[in-house]
C-alpha cells in the first residue's frame, strides 16, 4: 500500500527503468512492499507528505497476503497445519508493513550513494535486506523496525569517516566496470557495516594481509584478442568507444555520459585470450559460535582474510572457493570468479547467521578440504593451490599427510595462537600467522 501521493514535479521513471536498476544492483524482482517504498521514496525525496500508518488497512492487505501465500505453501506441504502457516505469513507481512513505513518516515534518500533517485531507492531495498538478516535475532521486531533508518544513517556516517587508504581498500574491492567506484565502495562499506562485524577491523586486516611477501599471489597473463574468451574491462580511450561502455552509462543525463567518457571513466569490455591458467584459492572458515564472541571480532578478521584474498579475483588472477566448517567442511560452496561473485561472497563472510556452529573439528575438515582442492584441479583450468584455513579454535592437530601435498595458510583470528596449526601450515610450505597479534605490531 502507498502512503504518498505523486507531487506534480515528480517525473518518475519507468516500470523498466526500475526493473533494470534493481537486476543491475543484485536486487532482483522487488516485492510489492518493496516496488511500494520505491514510488514512496521517490514521492517523498520530490516533496510528498507521507501519511500516518493506517493499521486497518495494513492488516487487511497483511491478511489478503497471508491467504494467498498460504494456498501456496499448503500445496506444497499438504501436511502442515495451515493456521499456523497463515499466522506467519501474516505476522511477518505486517511486521515488514511497519518496517518500510518506518523507514519512509526518516530514511533521507540524498544520503544513500548513487547517481540517481531511482538507483538510491535501489540501493535502500538492497540495505534494507541486510539488516533483515538480524531479525530473527531481535525479540522486539516492531521496535526494531523504528530503529532501521538510523542504523542506515549511522553506518553510512562510519563509511564515510573512513581514512582515504580504508577507502581505496574498498574500492578495490569494487573492481573496475563500476559505473562510479567511490560510490559502489561507499555503499559496500554500508552493507557490511551493517552487519554484526566491525567494518574497520575487516579492513584492517585485509590490508595487513596485503604487507606478507608469503601471501603474494601468482598473476595471470591476458593478452588482448578480439576473439578471446576473456574479457577484461579498461577505461575508455576516445569517443570511438562509446558503444562499447555498458549499460548504466546510458541511465545517464546526455551532458554527464560525455563529460564522463571525455575525462575516461567508463569502461569497455575487451576480449582477452588468458596465456596462463588462473591459481586456485580454496578458503575454508570457522563457522562456529566462538566466532561472534567479543563483539564477533574474530568473524571480523576473518571476514577481513577472505577479502584480501578476493583481490586475486577481482584483479583476474584467481578464484576463490569458500566453505565454512565446524566438526567437518560443510557441503554448501561459494565460488568467486569475477568481480559480482567476489562482492557476493563478501556478503556472505559478514553475514552473522554462518557462525553458529558448535564443536571445531580440524582433521575431518582438512581432508574434505584438500579432498575438494584435488578434485578441482582435474578441470585442468586452475593451478598452484592454496588451502587458506581460518579459525579462532583449538582442536588435534592431524598429520601433514591430511593435506595430500596441498599448501596450507593457517590464518588465525582468534585471542591465542595454537602453535600446533602454525607449524602444519609451515611444514606444507604455508605460512602460520595469528592475525590479531600480527597487526598490532
Amino acid at each position: 500500500m502507498r502512503y504518498t501521493n505523486d507531487p506534480p514535479n515528480l517525473i518518475p521513471p519507468t516500470e523498466a527503468t526500475i526493473e533494470w536498476l534493481a537486476k543491475r544492483e543484485g536486487v532482483g524482482t522487488l516485492t510489492k512492499l518493496e516496488s511500494d517504498f520505491v514510488w514512496d521514496l521517490l514521492a517523498k525525496t520530490s516533496g510528498a507528505q507521507v501519511a500516518e500508518f493506517n493499521e486497518a488497512e495494513a492488516i487487511e492487505e497483511a491478511e489478503f497476503h497471508a491467504i494467498v501465500e498460504t494456498d501456496a505453501y499448503m500445496e506444497r506441504h499438504p501436511e502442515a497445519d495451515a493456521n499456523k502457516v497463515s499466522h506467519k505469513f501474516k505476522h511477518d507481512y505486517h511486521h515488514l508493513q511497519h518496517q518500510f513505513h518506518a523507514v519512509l518516515e526518516h530514511l533521507d534518500l540524498n544520503e544513500i550513494p548513487g547517481y540517481n533517485h531511482a538507483a538510491k531507492a535501489i540501493r535502500a531495498i538492497k540495505l534494507l535486506r541486510r539488516l533483515e538478516v538480524l531479525w530473527v535475532q531481535v525479540v522486539h521486531m516492531f521496535a526494531m523496525a523504528n530503529q532501521m533508518a538510523t542504523m542506515i544513517q549511522q553506518a553510512i556516517n562510519t563509511v564515510q569517516s573512513l581514512s582515504d587508504d580504508d577507502k581505496a581498500a574498498l574500492e578495490r574491492l569494487v573492481g573496475p566496470g563500476s559505473g562510479n567506484k567511490s560510490e559502489d565502495a561507499e555503499l559496500l562499506g554500508i552493507e557490511l557495516e551493517l552487519s554484526q562485524l566491525d567494518l574497520g577491523e575487516v579492513i584492517r586486516i585485509a590490508r595487513h594481509l596485503d604487507t606478507l611477501s608469503e601471501l603474494q599471489r601468482s598473476r595471470s597473463k591476458l593478452t588482448a584478442d578480439p576473439n578471446g574468451e576473456d574479457v577484461k574491462l579498461r577505461g575508455i580511450r576516445d569517443l570511438s568507444e562509446l558503444g562499447k561502455v555498458g549499460q548504466q552509462e546510458f541511465a545517464l543525463p546526455r551532458r554527464l555520459r560525455m563529460q564522463r567518457a571525455v575525462e575516461g571513466q567508463p569502461y569497455v569490455r575487451e576480449p582477452h585470450t588468458r596465456r596462463d591458467k588462473k591459481q586456485l584459492l580454496f578458503m575454508v572458515v570457522d563457522g562456529t559460535g566462538s566466532m561472534m564472541h567479543y563483539e564477533a571480532v574474530s568473524a571480523s578478521r576473518a571476514a577481513g582474510v577472505v577479502m584480501n584474498r578476493l583481490q586475486a579475483v577481482i584483479d583476474g588472477d584467481a578464484e576463490v572457493y569458500m566453505h565454512f566448517f565446524d566438526v567437518d567442511m560443510r557441503a554448501k560452496e561459494y565460488h568467486a570468479h569475477d568481480a559480482a561473485s567476489a562482492r557476493e561472497i563478501m556478503s556472505i563472510v559478514t553475514n552473522s547467521m554462518h557462525y553458529q556452529g558448535a564443536g571445531t573439528v580440524f582433521d575431518a575438515t582438512l581432508k574434505s578440504a584438500s579432498s575438494r582442492v584435488r578434485t578441482l584441479l582435474q578441470s585442468g583450468k586452475l593451478k598452484e593451490p592454496e588451502l587458506v584455513f581460518v579459525t579462532d579454535g583449538d582442536a588435534d592437530i592431524p598429520d601433514l599427510s591430511v593435506l595430500d601435498g596441498i599448501k596450507m595458510h593457517a590464518v588465525q583470528v582468534g585471542v591465542s595462537e595454537d602453535l600446533g596449526l602454525s607449524k602444519l601450515a609451515r611444514a606444507s610450505g604455508g605460512i602460520g600467522i595469528h592475525v590479531a597479534l600480527a597487526a598490532s605490531l
